[in-house]
C-alpha cells in the first residue's frame, strides 16, 4: 500500500512541476508576441537604415540588429519574398548586408555585401 501512495505522490510533483514549466513557457509566448507587436507599430513609422551586425530568430520571430547605437532593432514575426520560396530569414540576409526601410513602408531593402544583390522582404 505505501508503494502506491509513493506513487501517486510521484505522479502529483511531476504533474504539478509539468504544469508549472507548462504555464512559464505560455507566458513566456506571449510577452515575446506582445513585444513583437509593439515593435511592429513603432516600426512602421519609422525609417531604418543599417549595416547588419546580427540576426535571430526565437519562436518564429525575427530580430535584425543594426550598427546603430540607438534605435538599432527590427524586429517581425513573418516576411514574403515575391521571388523565392525559401523562409529562412538567414537566407536573404547575412551579417555585413545594408538594409533599409522607408517611413510608413513595411518593405525590407537588403543589398548584400558581397555580390549587391538587393532583395525585398514584405515584412508581415
Amino acid at each position: 500500500m505505501s508503494e502506491l501512495k509513493q506513487y501517486k505522490k510521484f505522479i502529483l510533483i511531476v504533474t504539478v512541476f509539468g504544469a508549472i514549466i507548462f504555464a512559464i513557457i505560455l507566458i513566456q509566448g506571449s510577452i515575446e508576441r506582445k513585444e513583437f507587436r509593439s515593435s511592429y507599430d513603432e516600426l512602421i513609422s519609422k525609417e531604418k537604415s543599417g549595416i547588419v551586425k546580427l540576426i535571430s530568430t526565437n519562436r518564429g520571430g525575427n530580430t535584425i540588429i543594426l550598427d546603430k547605437l540607438i534605435d538599432n532593432r527590427i524586429c517581425f514575426l513573418n516576411f514574403t519574398v515575391e521571388t523565392r520560396e525559401e523562409w529562412d530569414i538567414h537566407q536573404f540576409i547575412s551579417q555585413g548586408d545594408s538594409v533599409y526601410k522607408a517611413k510608413n513602408s513595411m518593405e525590407l531593402i537588403v543589398i548584400n555585401r558581397n555580390t549587391k544583390i538587393k532583395t525585398s522582404l514584405k515584412i508581415e
